[in-house]
C-alpha cells in the first residue's frame, strides 16, 4: 500500500461465497435442462420422461428460477428461503417424472444441500436430505418391479449423501479457518488502526522508503514539514529535498541508507525547504525481517530543530560571554588575596597595604554577586 499511512478496506469473504452459489444456482438448472434433452432426443440417449408436458413444463421452470435466482436475487432472508424451497420442489419433481433418480446427475444434489447449509444451516441440511430421501423412494415405489433399477436408486441415494457429507465436511473445515482468520484480521486491523492513529498524530516526520529510497509510506507531519499537499508515494525523497550537511557538503538520504546497518541519527543537517532554511535532526535505520537476509526497505525520521539548535547557539553565546565577564573579576580578586597571604607574613608591610588588598578583592565579590544576582 502506497501513499499516506491509513486504513485498509477489509473484503467480507461471505460476498465472493454468495456470487459463487449464485452461479451455482444458474449452471445446474441449466445443466440438467441440457441432460433431459439429451436423454429424450438424442438417438444415443434413453427417454425416462413420464410425459411430454411435465418434460417441457419441469425444464421450463428450471430455466426461470435459474435466472431468477442469477439476475434477481433475493437479499431477505425470505427471498433465500422461498428459492431453496423452490429448488427442492423442481428437484424432486424433475428426478421422478423427467430424468429418474439413478441419473448421472443426481450428485449435484450436494450443490442444493450445501446452499441449504449456508442458508438454513442445520435445518436447511435436515430439509434437503428429507427431500432426497422422498425423491429415491418415490423412485423405488415406481421401479419396484425392476430390483436392478432399485439397487441402482438405493446405490445413488448412498453415493450422493456420502459425497454431500464429505464436502460438507471440507466446507465445514474451511468454514472454522476462515473463522480464524478474521478474528485474525479482526485483530490485525485493531493493532493497524491503533498504529496508524499513533503515527498520524506524532509530530515528528516518519516516512517509510523501499531499498532503493523510493517512498512508500508517510504521515502527515511529513507534509507539514515539507510544506505540500502532494502524494509524495512513488518518488525519491532526494529529488524534492535538498539537504546539505555541517561541511556544506550534499547530504543523499539513497546513499547513506544503503551504507546503514543499524539505527543512525544526525543532527547537523540543514534542508531549504519554500526558500526557508531550517536545521533537520535526521534518524534512520534499515527494515528486515526476521528471515531476510538483506534489507527490506528504510525507516526516516524527520524532526525540525532549527528552534532547539538556535537556543543551543544562544545557550553556548551566553556561556562564552559570562564566561568572560567572570573571568576578570574572579582574577582580581584571586590576585589580591594571594597577594595579602604573602603580605601578612611580613611584619614590615603597613596595615593599610593588607586593607587594600582585602577590600580590592572584596569589591571584586560584589561586583561577582550583582552579576550573577
Amino acid at each position: 500500500m502506497g501513499g499516506q499511512v491509513k486504513d485498509y478496506i477489509n473484503i467480507d469473504p461471505s460476498t465472493h461465497r454468495m456470487k459463487i452459489i449464485r452461479w451455482i444456482a444458474l449452471l445446474i438448472p441449466l445443466l440438467l435442462v441440457a441432460y433431459s434433452v439429451f436423454m429424450q432426443f438424442s438417438p444415443l440417449g434413453k427417454p425416462t420422461a413420464v410425459n411430454m408436458y411435465a418434460f417441457y413444463a419441469v425444464n421450463i421452470c428450471w430455466v426461470i428460477i435459474g435466472f431468477w435466482q442469477f439476475f434477481a436475487a433475493p437479499r431477505q432472508p425470505i427471498g433465500h428461503i422461498a428459492g431453496l424451497i423452490g429448488y427442492h420442489i423442481l428437484a424432486l419433481t424433475y428426478v421422478l417424472t423427467v430424468s429418474g433418480f439413478d441419473m448421472p446427475l443426481i450428485y449435484t444434489w450436494s450443490a442444493l444441500l450445501l446452499a441449504s447449509s449456508v442458508y438454513l444451516g442445520q435445518s436447511g441440511i435436515n430439509i434437503s436430505i428429507a427431500t432426497l430421501f422422498a425423491a429415491a423412494s418415490g423412485s423405488v415405489i415406481i421401479h419396484a418391479s425392476d430390483d436392478k433399477q432399485v439397487v441402482s436408486i438405493v446405490i445413488h441415494f448412498l453415493g450422493t449423501l456420502i459425497i454431500s457429507y464429505m464436502v460438507k465436511m471440507v466446507i465445514s473445515a474451511q468454514a472454522i479457518d476462515q473463522a480464524e482468520l478474521l478474528r485474525s484480521q479482526t485483530a490485525e486491523r485493531l493493532q493497524r488502526d491503533r498504529i496508524v492513529t499513533i503515527v498520524n498524530n506524532l509530530s515528528d516526520a516518519i516516512i517509510s522508503t523501499d531499498r532503493n529510497g523510493i517512498i512508500s509510506l508517510y504521515n502527515a507531519s511529513a507534509l507539514n514539514l515539507f510544506d505540500t499537499n502532494t502524494d509524495l508515494a512513488g518518488k525519491c525523497i532526494d529529488d524534492f529535498i535538498s539537504i546539505v550537511d555541517k561541511n556544506k557538503e550534499l547530504f543523499k538520504f539513497a546513499d547513506k541508507l544503503h551504507s546503514a546497518k543499524t539505527t543512525q541519527y544526525r543532527d547537523d543537517l540543514t534542508a531549504k525547504i519554500s526558500n526557508e532554511s531550517i536545521r533537520l535532526g535526521a534518524t534512520y535505520s534499515p527494515i528486515r525481517s526476521t528471515n531476510s537476509v538483506s534489507d527490506d526497505g528504510y525507516v526516516i525520521i524527520l524532526r525540525d530543530i532549527t528552534k532547539q539548535k538556535s537556543l543551543d547557539d544562544e545557550r553556548d553565546e551566553f556561556i562564552s560571554v559570562v564566561s568572560h565577564e567572570l573571568r576578570t573579576p574572579i582574577t582580581i580578586a584571586e590576585g589580591s588575596l594571594s597577594n595579602v597571604s604573602l603580605m601578612i607574613k611580613r611584619p614590615d608591610i603597613p596595615k593599610e597595604r593588607l586593607i587594600n588588598g582585602i577590600s580590592t578583592a572584596h569589591e571584586q565579590i560584589i561586583f561577582l554577586a550583582r552579576m550573577v544576582n
